[in-house]
């Protein structure tokens, strides 16, 4: 009697090579959707050059913080949709103490195509001034911004800035 080669896979290779695939894929595809996410969130966060070089400009020239979009020549915050933004708004803040200063915060609302994820959330950008006097713009949770009134050196943002992206989805330099 003669013994027939055996051609193919058995159904236990099949299943195991299987199961490898599935593991991982659950393992890259979570991987992946979090990349994809910062980039969402880096690319919003770029579209915000133009605004801060006009406030740092109003900054500048008069010695104050513009208040609104239109206040530092701007557009409007809807005029900075993209793919994944739907507003981006330069806004006041202040701080307390005996003699309260306005300083000013770019707010970056993700939309349109972004993740599901992303969707409504909100970053700010702060501007922030160094001991040097010079002006720049910082990302980041609204308790860690390195902001000093310059009467107290006590650190209190306004509560309406609020930062509602994930640490996981946000550029290293973001995340604190």
């Amino acid at each position: 009697m003669r013994c027939r080669a055996a051609n193919g896979f058995s159904m236990v290779e099949l299943l195991v090579a299987v199961a490898i695939v599935g593991l991982l894929a659950a393992i890259a595809i979570p991987a992946y959707q979090n990349n994809v996410a910062r980039a969402q969130v880096a690319e919003a966060l770029a579209m915000t050059g133009s605004l801060q070089a006009a406030a740092t400009a109003v900054y500048s020239e008069t010695g104050s913080f513009p208040l609104s979009n239109a206040a530092a020549g701007a557009g409007s915050a809807t005029s900075y949709r993209s793919r994944y933004v739907t507003s981006v708004e330069l806004m006041p803040f202040g701080f307390g103490g005996p003699n309260p200063n306005v300083h000013a915060v770019i707010i970056v609302t993700l939309g349109g195509q972004a993740l599901p994820a992303l969707q409504g959330l909100r970053q700010p950008l702060y501007a922030l001034k160094t001991n040097t006097g010079a002006l720049v713009w910082a990302c980041g949770p609204r308790t860690h911004a390195n902001v000093i009134d310059g009467t107290q050196g006590n650190l209190m943002v306004a509560s309406q800035v609020h930062d509602t992206i994930p640490a996981r989805f946000k550029p290293a330099e973001c995340r604190w």
